[in-house]
This record gives structure tokens, C-alpha cells and sequence, in this order.
């Protein structure tokens, strides 16, 4: 995963994130908006009720006018116009309280005019027993001046009520809370790999980087060595030398990939695309394995047709991508590799296919072999050497250039790579 793609998931996430607590917290705001709202018309009926009711005890009338007032969220005056009787009215407050499922503590006061001052009645639990209400005197309840006969109600604990109301809503946003927490931890942990696998890489790059001098000096010794005239009289000398430039060749292509998987990854990878005609591309093909193929009594097949092949291309990883595909083919061999190399051109563009009569993969293997840095397993034998970016590397090429890129196996039968070249 590049830095960008990361950036966009970081950024999304935090969006997500943000946008789901604006949501709940919305969702929170409405629900306890509209669970005072069902509070206070539950109250006010019940007040009502009860107003009525004393109304009707003392054969009086009820005021038109201003009967309920809501001085606080928790805290309301009623108006009687009539004298209260305290008894009769915890009574009628109990009992149409509890009617209406209005099961909360509550303190109630009456206005005496002649000292005009709130006469504290008691502080009552609607769950209780009404014979066992438990006086708890709170604070003074304030006066209203505007009623000359009134009681006035207040419930300490509405908030607490309210909250118990709405103990779905706190679950649910108690899960939700639990889930940003280990999305928000997901996205640290992505970070901290994120800061990891950079480190990682600029490490690598840095190390490959330092390969290129010691590489080039050896090519350079190499070549000197080879030219002088000791080496060009002695057989042994001079296979020796070749085996020493081979081989650093071989090192030369594996720091280049390693190079061109890194400007890939951090998106500064450009094509040098000219026109490359194939046949010359399978010649050097063959110069570099024939050799080796047929050494173990295998067989290195190419075939080319039409001769004249030509397609736009990156010449240089052109030729690496068939290296790699073949060197794979001769690696997951048996003793005996047979490889064939097959060019076609086609009205709709060229295909190129590297078969071989190797070992073969299953097809759980075959699903995993173009990842970077997988190798098929093979138990406690490591007669295989790699780094596990050959197919890998070979798809992103394919990629670069928009060609496709298949690969077919069957285990103990054989491995066919495709790449199709659109005209």
C-alpha cells in the first residue's frame, strides 16, 4: 500500500469518524429533546388531573387562565385560586403521578398567604409505598407572585430519569464508542507500520544504492582482467572471469529490480518506451541461458513468428521481464529443464508465452505467486535461491506498460506465463 492510498484511508477515516460522533450526538440531542418533551406533557396532564381533582374536592372552579407554569426544566406552579389542603394534595399527587407512569422522586410545596411564604410539604418516592414516603426536606422551593393560592411541584431527579429512559440510545453509543476506539487504534497501527515500512524501504534502497559502486568497479576489474593476454592464453583463467562477470551481471539485475520495485512503489517509475524488435531481445534471451539450460541436459526453445516482430516498449525491462520468467522456469525445474519460448503476432496485438515442464503449483499457490516477496514453500530445503520478486516484478512492468499478464500451472505438469502486448 503506497503513501497516498494511505493518506486517503487516514483521511477518510478520520471524515468517517467524525462524521459518525456529529451524528450520535445529534441523535443523543434529539432523543433527550424529545424525551423532556414526552416528560413535561406527561406532567402537566397529571397536574392538571390533579388540579382538577382538588377543584372538585373543595366544589370550586378551576382558573381559565395560566393554570400550569413551568418555571424550570424540573420545577412547576400550579394555580387553584382556592385553599390547598396539603394531606389531599400529596394524596392526588401520588396516586396521578403513579397513573401515569410518572414513577420519580418528587417534593411538593403550598403558597400560605397570610405569611406568604411556600409551606415545604414533603419529598415523596412514587415507587414506594405511600405510607412509607421518606421525608427528605431539600431546599426552600422558590414562590411564585403572580398566584395568590398555588402548590408548586419539583422532581430533584429528572435528569437521572431521563437518562434511565434513554438507556438503549447509551448502549447502543456505548458500542459505537467501543467501535471508533478500535478504528481509531487501527488507523494509529496503520501509521505506525506506515513510518515502519518507509524506514524499511529507504534502508533497502539506500543499501542497493551502495551495491551499485562495488558492482560497477568489479564489472570494470573484470574486464580489464579478461583483455589481458595471460588470461586470453589460459582456458581455465578465462572461464573463471567469465563465471565472475556473469555473475555480476546476475547481481547487477537483481539490484535494478530491487531499484525499479522502489520507484514503482513511490510512484516515480517512467518508461523509456521505443520501438524494440523482438527477435533481438529472444537472441540476447538465448545468449544468457542456453548456456545454462543445457548444461543440466535441458532444453532452451525459442520461437519467434514472424521474424520481424516490433513492438513500443521499455527495452531494458523488456528483457528483464523474459529473464525473469525464464530464470523462474529454470529454477522450479527438475534436473532436466525444459523451456520454450513462444512470440506470436496476432491482428490484435502479440502475445509472449514462457512455458516450461517444471515442478508445477497448486492452485492456492497459483492465487499468491505474483505478491511481493512470496516464494512456494519448500519444507526445509532451500535449493531455490530469491528474493521473491520475479513474478511480482514482472506484473508491475505488465502494469506499467498496460499489457496483460497470466499465469496457468498445473502441478507436476508444468507453468505457462502470458503476456498479451495490445497493438
Amino acid at each position: 500500500m503506497n503513501s497516498r492510498v494511505i493518506s486517503r484511508v487516514v483521511i477518510l477515516g478520520v471524515l468517517a469518524i467524525l462524521g459518525i460522533l456529529s451524528l450520535q450526538g445529534f441523535w443523543i440531542y434529539q432523543s433527550w429533546s424529545q424525551e423532556s418533551k414526552e416528560f413535561h406533557e406527561r406532567v402537566t396532564i397529571a397536574l392538571r388531573e390533579v388540579a382538577s381533582k382538588l377543584t372538585q374536592y373543595n366544589n370550586g372552579t378551576l382558573p381559565v387562565n395560566d393554570l400550569i407554569i413551568r418555571k424550570a426544566p424540573n420545577y412547576y406552579v400550579v394555580n387553584m385560586e382556592d385553599v390547598i389542603d396539603a394531606n389531599v394534595l400529596e394524596h392526588y399527587l401520588y396516586s396521578t403521578f403513579t397513573e401515569h407512569a410518572i414513577l420519580l422522586d418528587f417534593e411538593y410545596a403550598v403558597f400560605d398567604c397570610h405569611t406568604r411564604e411556600m409551606v415545604y410539604g414533603n419529598y415523596c418516592n412514587v415507587v414506594e409505598d405511600p405510607e412509607d414516603l421518606v421525608s427528605k426536606r431539600g431546599a426552600l422551593l422558590p414562590r411564585y407572585d403572580e398566584f395568590t393560592y398555588y402548590f408548586a411541584v419539583r422532581f430533584p431527579s429528572r435528569q437521572n430519569y431521563l437518562f434511565k429512559e434513554m438507556n438503549r440510545i447509551w448502549l447502543v453509543t456505548a458500542i459505537l464508542a467501543i467501535t471508533l476506539l478500535f478504528f481509531a487504534y487501527a488507523i494509529y497501527v496503520i501509521l505506525s507500520q506506515k513510518k515502519w515500512a518507509e524506514m524499511q524501504k529507504d534502508f533497502i534502497n539506500n543499501m542497493t544504492h551502495e551495491f551499485k559502486t562495488p558492482i560497477s568497479s568489479i564489472k570494470l576489474s573484470s574486464d580489464m582482467i579478461q583483455k589481458a593476454p595471460a588470461i586470453q592464453s589460459d582456458q581455465k583463467l578465462k572461464t573463471y572471469v567469465g563465471i565472475i562477470q556473469d555473475q555480476n551481471q546476475r547481481l547487477n539485475r537483481q539490484v535494478e529490480q530491487v531499484l525499479s520495485m522502489a520507484k514503482l512503489e513511490n510512484d516515480q517509475f517512467q518508461l523509456q518506451k521505443e520501438d524494440v524488435r523482438v527477435q533481438s531481445i529472444l537472441s540476447e534471451l538465448k545468449q544468457a541461458h542456453q548456456f545454462r539450460i543445457e548444461s543440466q541436459g535441458g532444453q532452451f526453445t525459442l520461437v519467434c513468428e514472424p521474424k520481424d516482430i516490433l513492438i513500443k516498449a521499455d527495452r531494458s525491462h523488456f528483457f528483464n521481464l523474459l529473464n525473469n520468467l525464464v530464470d523462474n522456469a529454470v529454477k522450479y525445474s527438475d534436473t532436466k529443464p525444459v523451456v520454450t519460448v513462444v512470440v506470436t503476432s496476432k491482428p490484435d496485438g502479440v502475445s509472449v508465452e514462457v512455458i516450461d515442464q517444471g515442478k508445477g503449483m497448486e492452485p492456492q499457490q497459483l492465487e499468491k505467486i505474483t505478491e511481493k516477496f512470496y516464494r512456494i514453500p519448500q519444507g526445509n530445503v532451500h535449493d531455490v535461491k530469491g528474493f521473491g520478486l520475479g513474478l511480482y516484478y514482472v506484473k508491475n512492468i505488465c502494469k506499467a506498460h498496460k499489457w496483460d499478464f497470466e499465469v496457468s500451472s498445473k502441478k507436476g505438469v508444468g507453468t505457462k506465463c502470458l503476456i498479451f502486448i495490445p497493438a
